[in-house]
């Protein structure tokens, strides 16, 4: 958290780094603190640093382009830390396009997904066991949605750059803050929901697909939805103690593969994919037999199903399995082709799954279509019913002064566009310009004919003026 004080040259303003809060310090000169001790692995009686310029700014480094806590005090020399990976020059070319195709993908599918959840929710008629199962797919890509956009934005101010002590210098950077943990661990929780409903899907299509039925049991609907978003904690939870105890080092954003803690998040993952995988092979096995079946009554349904299943499964299933296997190291090209595949799926996901069971689901489309027509026939009517009060009573209010001024009736062969509640206004406003007490004037309505919504009143004649 940034100071809000106002610049003085003669002074670096206040800062907080991610890590350490730093006080003003004199233009200059070097502020030195001794390293937090709610860090792990650092030297308890080690200092940290960071240098004040003399035109009152903190020094910024030229690498990250940020201001820059020196760390280095804080590390033992004789302890080994993970050194940090050389990436290639054809990577790092593409790693500013890889990111804008990363937060453009999530920024839309957050979007759309937002508006299906609305579209869902809204609409009565869509509220069954199938699409509760979808608007909580959908809920849990929002979430991924939304914790990836953090993380990046989040993490950056947490990660330190220091030079290490070897000639070299080579850079390493550590975010150790509790706030960059906490963010990760959100993280991976939902990013473990989000497959967890993936695989619910897969379940629901499965059983739906082997039974006869439209609907699973209750007790099997209750317990998917207890499932998908209690059953990532019990191996998310284990996971944060491992690195506690045993890994507790950066800010858990990257993993020891020697140790293998991350397989305890990995490993169920992975299995629901697979698992997944399977339900798509027996799923299309089934519907090819039942679609070739002569007898098979409602076919329609499992070729709507067939559709679905076709684009759902291989889009969540074949595609993990296809990069579960992709090796650690690779051809630098062969790396930046992964990175944007990847990116480019984890993505756009969300938005692939709002257009598929949302915007071209035939029951949402429906229902649109439908309150499209309500609202154009309400509007209709509002104007229809304003119109036709006005002319029907300039018609008669211009009968009735003929008559008081003596003048001849006319006959008229007036056609009116009217609506069934127009109608009725005309029947219940007649008798105003009709009544037979009235020793003046007795007007007969002659002819009335209707059809459909239209109303032919031929021949509104005075029958007879009395003196």
């Amino acid at each position: 958290m940034l100071s809000a004080s106002v610049r003085n040259d003669s002074y670096c303003n206040q800062v907080f780094d991610g890590i350490m809060c730093w006080p003003p310090t004199e233009a200059g000169s070097l502020s030195i603190q001794p390293c937090p001790s709610y860090m792990y692995s650092l030297l308890p009686d080690g200092n940290a640093s960071r240098t004040c310029l003399r035109n009152g700014e903190w020094y910024v480094h030229p690498i990250f382009n940020k201001t820059w806590t020196n760390l280095s005090g804080c590390f033992d020399p004789t302890m080994k830390y993970n050194s940090p990976s050389v990436v290639p020059a054809i990577v790092k070319e593409h790693m500013r396009y890889i990111q804008i195709l990363y937060d453009v993908g999530y920024s839309i599918s957050l979007l759309s997904l937002l508006v299906a959840v609305s579209i869902m929710l809204y609409f009565r008629n869509l509220h069954c066991q199938r699409n509760t199962i979808h608007i909580n797919m959908f809920v849990s890509f929002i979430f991924r949605s939304i914790i990836c956009l953090i993380k990046d934005s989040y993490v950056l101010p947490e990660i330190n750059s220091i030079y290490s002590s070897d000639e070299n210098k080579n850079i390493q950077s550590f975010g150790q803050s509790v706030g960059c943990k906490i963010v990760y661990t959100f993280f991976y929780y939902i990013l473990s929901t989000n497959f967890m409903w993936i695989f619910i899907e897969g379940i629901y299509m499965h059983t739906f697909v082997m039974s006869t039925k439209y609907n699973v049991s209750s007790c099997l609907y209750k317990t998917l939805l207890v499932f998908g978003w209690g059953a990532p904690s019990t191996f998310v939870i284990p996971w944060v103690i491992m690195r506690i105890k045993h890994e507790n080092t950066l800010c858990w954003s990257t993993n020891d593969v020697d140790k293998g803690y991350y397989w305890i998040i990995k490993g169920p993952i992975t299995a629901t994919v697979v698992i997944n995988f399977i339900f798509f092979v027996n799923i299309m096995r089934v519907l090819y037999t039942k679609l070739t079946a002569a007898h098979t009554r409602n076919p329609s349904r499992y070729r709507k199903l067939a559709k679905s299943t076709l684009i759902l499964i291989p889009l969540f299933g074949v595609y993990y399995l296809a990069f579960i296997a992709v090796p650690v190291c690779m051809e630098p090209m062969l790396e930046v082709i992964w990175l944007y595949t990847e990116m480019f799926f984890n993505s756009f996901q969300g938005f692939a799954v709002a257009i598929l069971f949302c915007f071209m689901n035939e029951e949402v489309r429906r229902e649109i279509r439908k309150l499209k027509r309500d609202h154009n026939l309400r509007r209709n009517s509002h104007i229809s019913n304003r119109s036709t009060s006005r002319t029907v009573e300039q018609f008669f209010q211009s009968e009735h002064d003929n008559i008081i001024l003596g003048a001849e009736p006319k006959s008229a062969n007036v056609h009116f566009e009217l609506d069934e509640k127009s109608r009725i206004i005309l029947e219940k406003t007649k008798h105003l310009f009709s009544d037979g007490n009235d020793p003046m004037l007795n007007t007969r309505v002659n002819g009335i004919h209707v059809n459909g919504e239209n109303l032919n009143l031929v021949s509104l004649n005075d029958r007879t003026i009395e003196s």
